[in-house]
Order: C-alpha cells, then sequence, then structure tokens
C-alpha cells in the first residue's frame, strides 16, 4: 500500500508538473509580440510555421544557411521561445502562418 501511495504521488507530481509547463508555454506565446521582429523575421516565422528546414528557409529566402539559422536564433530570442516547434505555434496562434 505504501508502494502504490508514492506511484499516485509520483503521478500526481508529473501532472502538476505538466500544468505548470503548459502555463509556462501559454505565457509565452501570448506574451511575444510580433511587432519586436523585422520583416524578414517574419517571413522566416511563416516558413518555420511551415515546417521548413533552416535549408529550406535559406533556399526560399536566397541566403545563406548559416543566414537562416541567425535569424531563427534571433526570432527565439526575442519572442522568448525555446523552441522552432513553440514559434510555430506562437504564429499559429498570431495568425502569421
Amino acid at each position: 500500500s505504501g508502494a502504490s501511495s508514492g506511484i499516485r504521488d509520483m503521478s500526481s507530481d508529473t501532472s502538476e508538473r505538466r500544468a505548470e509547463i503548459r502555463a509556462t508555454l501559454q505565457t509565452q506565446l501570448t506574451s511575444a509580440k510580433p511587432n519586436a521582429l523585422t520583416s524578414r523575421e517574419l517571413q522566416v516565422v511563416q516558413l518555420l510555421a511551415q515546417g521548413k528546414s533552416n535549408r529550406d528557409i535559406a533556399n526560399t529566402l536566397f541566403v545563406s544557411q548559416n543566414t537562416a539559422i541567425t535569424h531563427v536564433r534571433h526570432i527565439m530570442t526575442k519572442l522568448e521561445l525555446g523552441s522552432r516547434a513553440a514559434v510555430a505555434a506562437w504564429a499559429v496562434r498570431n495568425r502569421l502562418d
């Protein structure tokens, strides 16, 4: 019975942690401002929302892959988002896709 109680406690901790992560991501997704991005960065955001790779972004925009990577990094920094998927979700939420 003690072991099953421990399992329930871990499950509860995991559920609470997931809820915290969801709340944090929700705050990040809604607090970022699209006007903080340049017009080129907004183009990159749209391509990220389409699931494009760095190479695809570079080819589409006629820039080097390193430039595409830099744009993505700057976007993530400006929006305070930790992943390309979060940027894509932000784009969809803000109707930039």
